[in-house]
């Protein structure tokens, strides 16, 4: 996954860091329905062990039938849900929505906590991942492999990237 920098940090040193999936930790409910395996960020007391240079939140979430539960949101946060399992419900400030499995649904800024809701008479389990984080609020630029702040930033890449200056990623 890709993550937009701030112009202050886009120059740093490259990271890798490899984490294999039984690394990940899961939180799961009191009720037993709901487990979460927190990939970035934190939820319920639980922490990724992936570190990120800025904060965000990952959260792949697996509910069964019958699990209902909110999960707070920072205030500065986009976040937006995509189901890839099953579909379900949640409530957020605009009401109720039902979310299908492959559709997709962004919350802006101040949304707060967010509940997910898979009803008891439901066939199948619901799984979607969360992500979100705090805007970044500087221009964009983009062409091929890099994201940058502006066309000269671009321009300066490529010259950098066929130069060999991108330096190497410590394994």
């Amino acid at each position: 996954m890709w993550v937009n920098l701030p112009s202050s940090q886009k120059m740093s040193r490259p990271r890798y860091q490899d984490t294999p999936s039984e690394r990940i930790p899961e939180v799961e409910t009191s009720d037993g329905k709901t487990k979460i395996r927190v990939i970035a960020g934190e939820v319920f007391g639980t922490k990724a062990v992936i570190e990120t240079k800025i904060p965000i939140l990952y959260y792949h979430f697996h509910l069964i039938p019958g699990a209902d539960v909110s999960v707070p949101i920072p205030e500065s946060y986009n976040v937006f849900a995509f189901p890839f399992s099953g579909d379900g419900i949640l409530y957020a400030q605009e009401g109720k929505v039902t979310l299908k499995e492959g559709e997709m649904v962004w919350f802006e800024r101040g949304e707060g906590d967010i509940r997910f809701f898979l009803p008891e008479d439901s066939s199948n389990g619901w799984e979607f991942l969360l992500i979100g984080g705090q805007p970044v609020e500087e221009p964009v630029a983009r062409y091929g492999p890099f994201v940058m702040n502006t066309q000269e930033e671009i321009y300066q890449a490529f010259h950098d990237f066929q130069s060999g200056k991108m330096g190497n990623i410590d394994s």
